[in-house]
């Protein structure tokens, strides 16, 4: 095991590249170290807490049930890394390149990620519940299970990200793109989803009652038995979507529906387009 007290001080003295450390359990909270470069570093549970690591090169680090609340890693490089379970609520990520990363069940509540690089990342069972995703490259990524309640994802890259059973209820997604996202039995109860781009995305079974999708665009878009009621759809663009057994009770469907398919849908008091149907 490496002795913490030695890292720092080399890095008082102006060292700045450090390799094969093992800091396992090690406290670091509050340590000042921007633009450090840790290269095959195992920093295990250890405790970062409100550590300044501003443009930090981590990639590849291990850093599993790590704390780093609080933390500042705006702009770091952390492509690869291994952060599972780690606890990163209110941390600083913004514009950090987390392609690759494993955040498998990570606390991120209120985490601050805009413009961050989250290509391909596991973020299975994360909680992500506040946190400010603006912008954020999410494309391809693995949501499963995640927690995005009253999280901000405006303009958001989410094309053919996995979000199978997530939950994004009161979540701020306008101008979002979802093309081709797996959204099957996710929930988006009263979402803002005001020009997002769902188009092809499955939303099979998903719940989206009370949403607005106002001039969204659903073009052959998977809404079988998805549960709409109260949704606000006017304006939005419908072509070819699914909408079989979809229960659109109260929905305002003022949308295009050029060849959408109603087979069995709920309509009960839903507004439709004039001369429709």
């Amino acid at each position: 095991m490496t002795n913490p007290q030695e890292m720092l001080d080399q890095y008082a003295a102006g060292e700045r590249y450090f390799q094969k450390l093992d800091l396992r359990d090690a406290d670091l909270g509050n340590v000042i170290l921007t633009g450090v470069i840790l290269h095959q570093v195992n920093l295990t549970r250890a405790n970062l807490a409100g550590a300044e690591l501003t443009g930090a090169k981590l990639a590849g680090i291990q850093l599993r049930h790590a704390n780093l609340t609080g933390a500042c890693l705006r702009g770091a490089d952390l492509r690869q890394a291994k952060l599972k379970s780690a606890k990163l609520t209110e941390a600083d990520l913004s514009g950090a390149n987390l392609t690759g990363a494993n955040l498998r069940r990570a606390a991120l509540r209120e985490a601050m990620l805009t413009g961050a690089n989250l290509w391909n990342v596991d973020l299975r069972s994360a909680d992500l519940e506040a946190a400010n995703l603006d912008q954020v490259n999410l494309q391809q990524a693995d949501l499963r299970g995640s927690n995005f309640r009253q999280a901000s994802l405006t303009q958001a890259n989410l094309r053919q990200a996995n979000l199978q059973e997530a939950n994004l209820n009161q979540a701020d997604l306008r101008g979002a793109d979802l093309q081709g996202a797996n959204l099957f039995d996710g929930s988006l109860i009263a979402a803002n989803l005001f020009r997002v781009n769902l188009n092809q995305a499955v939303l099979q079974q998903a719940k989206l009652t009370d949403s607005d999708l106002t001039e969204a665009s659903l073009i052959q878009a998977n809404l079988v038995s998805a549960l709409l009621c109260g949704s606000n759809f006017r304006g939005a663009d419908l072509s070819q979507a699914d909408l079989t057994q979809a229960n659109l009770s109260e929905a305002d469907l003022r949308a295009t529906l050029t060849d959408a398919i109603l087979t069995a849908a709920i309509l009960t008091d839903t507004r439709l387009p004039e001369n429709s149907l």
